[in-house]
């Protein structure tokens, strides 16, 4: 179910209707059984897929809270917390980059059904929500969360689509707070309707309209037809993703909840790092926190520093899409970022 249907959009309105009429201590779990009916609406496989990564998360993490770290140790002393991130990686690597890494050397037994099931949805997502709160768990960020509030962090619908990124301590503590709707009420509705109206008016309309150029019985065009297909392109991207994100933050906010900003005016950026600390942000600051400072980050000297932004832009850029394409657009960020 996409979330610029018109009947999604009734049934939300209901639903916020009904988390404000309930009861503070049932509304996580209305919104964990809406979220996981969502999640099944894209194939049930999906939603197996999901229950399964997220009970195998809850174990890896009450194993790293029960060794009881010290907030010191380095977290290739943790085999634990490396398991739980081989394994997040693992499953990523199994349904999202096997053609690109194997082709067709998987034997007819293990490609069959996996082709069946396709891509699961929001795994690019959860993988990293899962990583990224096993490793906070282990420095010492919070407290394990019990199951019930692990799996609404995880499952949440705004969020499970086209992200943002959430960090467990951005989302879990809201779980006891009683917030006033009245405030967030017309904050949110503005960005959803500001999110929808990307999507829908700018983002479809723009795909539509330039869909014809990417086949090969494109129309004939000049040198200057391309530079405005390319940004005609980059408006498509920007109102598909970013219009998204507004939808994912305005429906937490109307839900009683608060996701974090994704994109801040990404036009206006000054330089191609600037650029990079506006356009999805979340992502940025997870590749940042999780890869490029436990990589040394920029304090082991020029050669170093630009080879782990290249490892980091090369992952930034397969994230997006298991081609070569998004392969090399990591490695060309790489050149700017690095310039």
């Amino acid at each position: 179910m996409f979330y610029t249907n018109v009947s999604f959009i009734l049934l939300f309105s209901i639903l916020t209707i009904l988390i404000r009429l309930s009861a503070f201590s049932i509304r996580k779990y209305v919104l964990i059984c809406v979220s996981l009916l969502v999640i099944a609406t894209w194939g049930w496989a999906s939603l197996i897929i999901f229950i399964m990564t997220v009970l195998a998360g809850f174990i890896f993490a009450d194993l790293i809270s029960r060794q009881n770290l010290r907030l010191t140790q380095r977290l290739n002393k943790s085999p634990i917390l490396f398991a739980g991130i081989v394994f997040n990686i693992l499953l990523l690597i199994l349904f999202k980059y096997r053609d690109f890494l194997f082709g067709h050397h998987l034997t007819t037994f293990l490609s069959d059904p996996l082709e069946k099931i396709g891509l699961p949805l929001g795994i690019s997502f959860y993988s990293f929500h899962i990583i990224s709160y096993l490793v906070d768990l282990h420095r010492g960020g919070y407290r394990r969360a019990s199951f019930i509030d692990f799996l609404f962090y995880l499952s949440f619908f705004p969020h499970v689509i086209a992200g943002p990124i959430v960090r467990g301590w951005q989302l879990l503590p809201q779980l006891k707070l009683r917030r006033n709707f009245n405030r967030d009420l017309i904050f949110g509705s503005h960005l959803f309707v500001t999110g929808l109206f990307l999507k829908t008016i700018c983002a479809d309309n723009i795909g539509a309209a330039i869909d014809p150029y990417w086949k090969l019985s494109a129309p004939v065009i000049d040198a200057s037809g391309h530079w405005f297909l390319a940004l005609y392109y980059y408006f498509q991207l920007y109102g598909d993703f970013a219009g998204y994100s507004l939808m994912a933050c305005g429906m937490a906010r109307l839900l009683g909840y608060r996701l974090p900003v994704n994109f801040r005016s990404p036009m206006r950026a000054v330089g191609f790092q600037d650029f990079w600390r506006r356009w999805h942000i979340t992502l940025s600051r997870w590749l940042r926190d999780y890869l490029y400072i436990p990589l040394g980050g920029n304090r082991h000297g020029i050669m170093r520093t630009s080879i782990n932004l290249l490892i980091v832009m090369a992952i930034g850029g397969m994230w997006h899409g298991a081609a070569w394409t998004f392969l090399i657009w990591g490695g060309y960020s790489w050149f700017w970022f690095a310039g």
